[in-house]
């Protein structure tokens, strides 16, 4: 295998995470904690050393508990709309199962529509296109080291190629 180097970056869309020099100092307190727990990082680990005022980690989480508590129902709640599914059956092809709640933008802003409404209409489908097709390219970018994926990563590059906006202003930064 050829060698490869690595360079710490900020995820992208992060909202922790936002900067180079903020990406390498976390990086190097997981490698760190890594270390000491042998070769082992987990979150229990990551959480404990960031309770310590000292800790490089500490300023990304919420301490306050009762924020912190709101914010864990949240993720609770989203969590629990995440989790109930449908089968959609066709006479003609196998069923499909998918999430029955799906996020929708409308013009008062982005909101959560049962699967079968966003169904029965075209500009929710493009919207649910859109989405799929930024996660194929999220998937495409993740595993693009996986050699054992060529074949998978290759059609992923055809489908999203098919896609593709047409528009001038689109064509012009593909260029740059």
């Amino acid at each position: 295998m050829a060698s490869a180097t690595l360079k710490v970056v900020p995820a992208r869309g992060g909202r922790l995470v936002t900067s180079k020099r903020d990406a390498r100092i976390v990086y190097q307190e997981f490698e760190r904690l890594k270390r000491r727990q042998g070769n082992s990082l987990t979150p229990e680990t990551v959480l404990e050393s960031a309770r310590s005022a000292r800790s490089p980690l500490h300023h990304y989480f919420d301490w306050n508990n009762t924020s912190a508590a709101e914010k864990w129902r949240l993720r609770q709640s989203r969590q629990l709309i995440q989790e109930v599914n449908v089968i959609i059956s066709y006479e003609d092809r196998p069923d499909i199962r998918t999430r029955a709640i799906v996020s929708v933008v409308k013009p008062s802003g982005k909101t959560l529509e049962a699967i079968e409404d966003v169904m029965g209409d075209e500009e929710y489908q493009q919207q649910l296109l859109s989405q799929a097709l930024a996660e194929l390219n999220i998937f495409r970018r993740k595993y693009a080291h996986l050699n054992i994926l060529s074949g998978v990563l290759r059609e992923a590059d055809r489908v999203l190629k098919r896609f593709e906006d047409p528009s001038p202003r689109r064509a012009a930064n593909r260029r740059r």
